[in-house]
């Protein structure tokens, strides 16, 4: 690889082969599409990063590709941009490259992205391993690991155990008639 790279393999062959179909696609239907040309490593599942170009009001893409595809499109106001980022039925993963603390902040809160995860001003693939990780919408119905993750995992139960002869009130009260 090219130093400061820092791209995994796909899983399997498979979803190499549905990546490279859904490039195929694109180019089919007319979407201008653009790669680095990386020297990628010999065996593995390796695939090039790629830029999709659409046009400013082309249709959202409404299929998830699971590799390193970045669609790119023009927009005027940050609205506009938002309602288009929003307008598909995955939620896994999203993420915005901006400035502008307004933009940031209204990405990040609730009426901004609808995905599971948001990054800003880094990539969508490996947020940080302690975080919260899962989508809405299509993509998931809830998260997993983070500070919560153990709530998933095991059932709440409170015990008591007396390990003396006599059953002690309870609370400590004692009712007389």
């Amino acid at each position: 690889f090219q130093a400061g790279h820092r791209l995994p393999p796909l899983v399997d062959a498979h979803a190499m082969g549905l990546y490279e179909k859904s490039l195929k696609q694109l180019k089919k239907d007319g979407i201008k599409t653009w790669n680095p040309g990386l020297k990628l490593p010999k065996g593995g599942c390796y695939v090039q990063p790629t830029l999709a170009l659409l046009e400013k009001g082309a249709p959202q893409p409404q299929d998830e590709t699971f590799g390193p595809l970045l669609y790119i499109q023009p927009y005027k106001t940050f609205d506009e941009a938002l309602e288009l980022h929003n307008a598909v039925p995955q939620g896994l993963s999203s993420g915005i490259f901006s400035r502008d603390v307004g933009e940031i902040e209204a990405f990040t809160s609730t009426i901004g992205s609808k995905a599971g995860m948001a990054s800003v001003n880094d990539n969508t693939g490996g947020l940080e391993v302690t975080l919260a990780f899962g989508g809405h919408g299509d993509s998931g119905l809830n998260s997993e690991k983070g500070s919560d993750s153990w709530k998933n995992y095991m059932r709440r139960q409170s015990v008591v155990v007396n390990y003396g002869t006599a059953l002690p009130p309870a609370m400590g009260i004692t009712f007389k008639a």
